[in-house]
């Protein structure tokens, strides 16, 4: 298989694997009928950081888990989840990888606020055209009249964190016919993150594969190999989809899958 890249570059292997993402080029050429959707919701993620112990202190104990789901009126929902750290930042790249740097951070709440595009007061262009300041007034507009102290915890985001997102999900497709060329994470089976599984069910596509090209390394005819792994991918990620395309869906207004598969 050789790739061809937009440089003039290019490169051959044995196999080509897709693990470019949600608007993979590999799946649009390779698999055309495999289609993603707009999911209807609408995400502005943002950080609350945990500098000193008054932000801290805002959060009452039972919102400190590792993620909460506050629903609103309309469905409108803010998801809360601390992020802290065991060590800095730079002391771990220093032990686990010294040849890697990394900006450095510190402990932070994360607070997605999210809703159906409908609801949003402006077009999805101005929207993704916003600054943070202004997508954090978008915010608090969207929460008026909530608890006061939910309030004020999504006051306290830091504005230069706050970017939007458009939810989007794959819809389920049948096995293929096994070639060269394969799948891997949101590249094939791009979920909603209502059951926050999307990032672990790509990392399982890598361990899966990874133990069939082994195989393939072995002497397992690489076709075999392929076809063993895509099988198996498409049972498990799919499931994760509707999984959380159904509990995105019954919690905060997600639109269904589409009802045929191709």
């Amino acid at each position: 298989m050789t790739a061809h890249f937009a440089d003039g570059t290019s490169a051959t292997g044995d196999v080509l694997i897709g693990a470019d993402g949600v608007n993979s080029a590999t799946r649009r050429q390779y698999l055309p009928q495999a289609q993603v959707v707009d999911a209807g919701l609408r995400l502005l993620y943002g950080k609350v950081p945990f500098a000193g112990d008054q932000a801290r202190a805002l959060v009452p104990p039972e919102l400190l888990g590792l993620w909460t789901t506050v629903i609103g009126p309309g469905k409108r929902f803010v998801g809360l989840a601390p992020v802290q750290y065991r060590e800095p930042m730079h002391r771990a790249t220093a032990r686990l990888a010294a040849d890697i740097e990394l900006s450095d951070d510190s402990d932070y709440l994360a607070c997605v606020f999210g809703t159906r595009r409908e609801q949003i007061p402006c077009t999805d262009e101005e929207l993704f055209a916003m600054n943070g300041a202004e997508l954090k007034a978008l915010t608090l507009s969207l929460v008026e009249g909530w608890h006061p102290g939910l309030v004020e915890i999504v006051s306290r985001q830091d504005p230069a964190s706050i970017f939007p997102v458009s939810v989007r999900t794959s819809v389920p497709v049948a096995t293929w016919e096994t070639t060269a060329v394969t799948l891997l994470g949101d590249a094939i089976h791009v979920m909603s993150p209502a059951i926050g599984v999307g990032a672990n069910t790509a990392l399982r596509d890598a361990r899966v594969l990874t133990a069939r090209l082994v195989q393939a390394a072995g002497g397992r005819p690489l076709a075999d190999a392929l076809h063993a792994y895509e099988g198996e991918m498409i049972g498990y990620g799919f499931d994760a989809v509707r999984a959380s395309a159904a509990r995105g869906h019954n919690l905060v207004g997600q639109d269904p899958l589409p009802s045929t598969e191709a």
